[in-house]
């Protein structure tokens, strides 16, 4: 058996596709719960990073808008990377980390 015939017998053995659908179960009153209570985030700061790329900025405008709406007292840091094509500086870097809870990097074209 050469090399075609083993790759060959290695294709026909995968004609298959596993899919795995991760979905766990919730439990509702759980939800309910959580929901029902009053939880303070005035402290809870969201550090948003601007990638410099073109829509970026009305991206996360969005967000944010979204974000207030739903989640009602939070902060916000807006900070905007100075050129699309680099890395965040350290700096910026550690000023979000120091700063914020989460951080969500803006992406867009």
């Amino acid at each position: 058996m050469g090399r075609a015939d083993k790759l060959e017998g290695n294709l026909a053995m995968t004609n298959t596709i596993q899919v795995f659908v991760p979905v766990g179960v919730v439990s509702t009153a759980s939800v309910r719960d959580s929901a029902a209570r009053h939880v303070d985030r005035s402290d809870f700061v969201i550090g948003m990073l601007d990638n410099h790329k073109h829509g970026s900025t009305q991206i996360l405008d969005r967000l944010q808008q979204r974000l207030e709406e739903h989640f009602g007292v939070v902060n916000f840091v807006r900070l905007k990377k100075p050129d699309a094509g680099k890395g965040a500086s350290i700096q910026v870097i550690e000023d979000l980390a120091r700063k914020c809870g989460v951080v969500i990097n803006g992406v867009a074209d």
